[in-house]
């Protein structure tokens, strides 16, 4: 193995992953309330051109991959990784939320897009909306402009033609603003629940789904428990109760007389 060839696979590691001197270049900055430019073009699975505001069109949240089709290791365990979350999501894919992926290399086409796509919707297995998850090529520099709204920073090695990039997936609200960025290569059904429920502004879970979200906060990598709002939430229903129990035993007790 070839010095240049070991350096871009260390580089393909996820964020957070122990490697030597990792390029300082290569990396996910967080950017929570950028917005992506609707005006920005792409060609899709089906060979059409297509812009960013036809998946940001104010309906669903959306989910943001950026990868490449041909990547040896890091692309397919993000892509991999996101798959089996979204199998433990309900409602399925393009049902209240849809995923596109985004091609950073201009060497891939539509063709190769749609071989990637339906290897995934075959793994996915449950039945998935015509949009709920479309794959994207571009040669014309609007990925660049898309990683670095997102703050994905990620660049071609010469020596290997591999592209370096760290690990993360991008959860939008629906009319495109970046609300919460998900680092590394697994993406569990409640980290995406609890994302899309953030970043659905009403259109994506139910009251209970909100209430979910309130109780957990996001670090690092993943969502962890909110302590302090859980036992808010406890004391309150402990007062409910409190009061229900009360009122049913003055009852009695006015019965009784």
């Amino acid at each position: 193995m070839t010095p240049s060839l070991l350096a871009a696979i260390l580089a393909l590691l996820p964020a957070g992953t122990p490697a030597d001197d990792p390029p300082k270049d290569v990396f996910i900055e967080y950017r929570t309330g950028a917005r992506v430019p609707g005006e920005l073009a792409f060609t899709d699975h089906r060979g059409k051109t297509v812009t960013f505001s036809q998946y940001a069109d104010g309906t669903r949240p959306v989910i943001v991959v950026l990868a490449y089709f041909n990547c040896p290791l890091l692309c397919t365990l993000v892509l991999n990784g996101l798959t089996d979350g979204l199998k433990e999501l309900e409602p399925a894919l393009g049902d209240g939320f849809r995923v596109v992926t985004v091609s950073i290399d201009p060497r891939d086409d539509a063709e190769l897009a749609a071989q990637k796509r339906a290897n995934h919707l075959r793994a996915y297995g449950r039945a998935a909306a015509d949009d709920g998850w479309d794959f994207l090529v571009s040669q014309d520099g609007g990925v660049r402009q898309l990683a670095d709204t997102l703050g994905f920073r990620y660049r071609l090695d010469p020596d290997s033609g591999l592209y370096l990039h760290a690990a993360g997936a991008f959860v939008l609200s629906p009319d495109g603003t970046l609300r919460r960025t998900l680092l590394g290569t697994r993406f569990p059904g409640l980290d995406l629940r609890l994302s899309l429920t953030e970043a659905g502004e009403g259109k994506y879970g139910g009251f209970a789904d909100r209430m979910l979200s309130w109780c957990f906060r996001y670090d690092v990598r993943h969502y962890e428990p909110a302590l302090d709002r859980i036992a808010l939430v406890a004391a309150g229903v402990a007062a409910w109760l409190s009061v229900l129990v009360g009122g049913i035993a003055w009852r009695r007790s006015r019965r009784a007389m």
